[in-house]
């Protein structure tokens, strides 16, 4: 959606969010957009792309569960209320160009952890996938022998957005994305790619 320099979800609300802004425009995907109608189905429309470079798995590879944890956008724009707080600067008040900006981040946040989702389920690694909303950024669900995790961590003491794989015998790793690809969609590829490979370990 991106994270430690690997995920999908780089949040570039951080730096709204402690420099503020005058105007109200939204960035997403290195791009940037006047509205957040236009931003928003630029979201809807990268996803998709990312969502359709996945290949549909013949059959479940891992004959476990799957659980993938995704923070609210509530959640997420309170952990970014933290870091301001922690920065020594306020944040954004409502009805501000910076303070629509983050919404739209902690928002975009969301979507992209369910589509990231809704690649896994597409590419059939597992034999299901549940997801599940928290009112935290930092959940603590730890996988068993019947059902791996993947939780999206986000903290006010670490800028960096990190997606863990978790499972009972192997650990808690770090979901490793190639930042240096060229799209999204090569990226989400990677992304599930590492997965895979965490799933089949």
């Amino acid at each position: 959606m991106s994270i430690p320099k690997k995920l999908i979800i780089a949040l570039s609300f951080v730096a709204v969010m402690l420099i503020g802004c005058v105007t109200t425009s939204y960035r997403y995907d290195n791009q940037t957009y006047a509205s957040r109608d236009e931003a928003w189905a630029a979201v809807v429309r990268v996803n998709a792309e990312a969502e359709a470079a996945i290949s549909a798995g013949a059959k479940n590879l891992v004959d476990r569960k799957l659980l993938v944890v995704i923070p609210t956008a509530g959640a997420l724009s309170r952990t970014l209320e933290g870091i301001a707080a922690k920065s020594g600067r306020q944040y954004p008040p409502p009805g501000t160009p910076a303070r629509a900006q983050a919404d739209f981040a902690a928002d975009q946040g969301n979507a992209n952890m369910k589509s990231v989702a809704s690649s896994l389920k597409k590419a059939n690694i597992y034999r299901e996938i549940e997801t599940m909303e928290v009112d935290t950024t930092t959940p603590n669900i730890q996988a068993s022998q019947s059902q791996d995790v993947i939780a999206y961590h986000l903290g006010v003491d670490n800028l960096i957005p990190t997606l863990y794989f978790m499972n009972a015998k192997t650990g808690k790793q770090v979901v490793a994305v190639d930042m240096g690809a060229s799209s999204r969609a090569e990226r989400r590829r990677s992304l599930v790619d590492d997965i895979k490979s965490k799933a089949l370990q």
